[in-house]
């Protein structure tokens, strides 16, 4: 679950973003596994799912490296995060692990206002999306 205050909007890299209200120091935790909210289903369970399931699984998702086999679904507005566009850093970084999952931090602070965004090592399924979404 997300863990600093966030608006959902359009965004300039794809669709729609999750965008700071306030200012984030370097190194907060934004994003973190809640158990009980936070969902971690069997990647064989979702390929086997109904197409429109298994589409909406596989865009909101995101696959732990660290557990290849299986895809975590976020509760929250933190399934809306993006990539950076190809080339460009992201303004996160991934921490410890706890729950089994990654913690998100602040790579840098963030402004408000300004698009939150993921590392690419932190989804397996990352080339698979990004060529999906033709950027």
């Amino acid at each position: 679950m997300l863990t600093v205050p966030i608006e959902i909007r359009k965004s300039e890299i794809h669709g729609y973003g999750v965008f700071a209200l306030r200012n984030i120091p370097k190194d907060a935790v934004i994003w973190m596994f809640t158990p009980g909210l936070d969902r971690v289903i069997s990647l064989l369970g979702v390929k086997n799912a109904e197409p429109s399931i298994r589409a909406y699984v596989m865009e909101r998702g995101f696959i732990n490296p660290q557990e290849p086999d299986d895809i975590v679904v976020c509760v929250d507005e933190a399934q809306f995060m993006n990539f950076p566009r190809r080339g460009e850093p992201s303004n996160t970084k991934l921490g410890g692990i706890l729950d089994g999952q990654y913690l998100i931090l602040a790579a840098e602070k963030i402004l408000a206002g300004t698009e939150i965004t993921v590392p690419p090592e932190s989804d397996a399924d990352y080339n698979r999306k990004m060529d999906w979404h033709g950027t």
